[in-house]
């Protein structure tokens, strides 16, 4: 199954080949289930010594599904990230957080200490829906 990650590459790829430049060359460092901390403290340095023209940043969302989720830290440390990328100097390419993750249904996160539904996951899709319009 591709990624959304590979998905993208392959849009990218094919724009450029059609104003026929080069095929895009792409690097997916992504691995399944990983949270936003270990990406950006163990991936992202590796991913800029690569050289890259552009770095895309998907993380966050194993976080929101998570009942314990710390909003703030999470959103802090996706921020810490594209500071990172800029300051290589880089354009960061980043996205909303997928709309499920944002709206109410199954599995639900709930508030661990009073089993009602937190809407955690809907501020983390807020703060990265702004962090995405900001990188514009």
């Amino acid at each position: 199954m591709r990624s959304g990650a590979d998905r993208l590459a392959g849009a990218l790829s094919a724009g450029r080949v059609a104003t026929d430049q080069e095929p895009l060359e792409y690097a997916n460092l992504a691995i399944r289930g990983r949270l936003a901390l270990p990406i950006i403290r163990e991936q992202l340095r590796p991913a800029l010594e690569l050289r890259p023209d552009l770095v895309s940043i998907v993380a966050g969302g194993n976080n929101a599904l998570r009942a314990n989720v710390d909003i703030d830290a999470t959103t802090a440390l996706l921020e810490r990230g594209v500071v990172a990328i800029r300051s290589a100097p880089k354009r960061p390419l980043s996205t909303p957080m997928p709309p499920a993750l944002a709206t109410p249904g199954p599995p639900p996160v709930r508030d661990a200490e009073h089993g009602q539904p937190s809407d955690e996951r809907a501020k983390l899709a807020s703060s990265s829906r702004r962090n995405a319009e900001c990188l514009g």
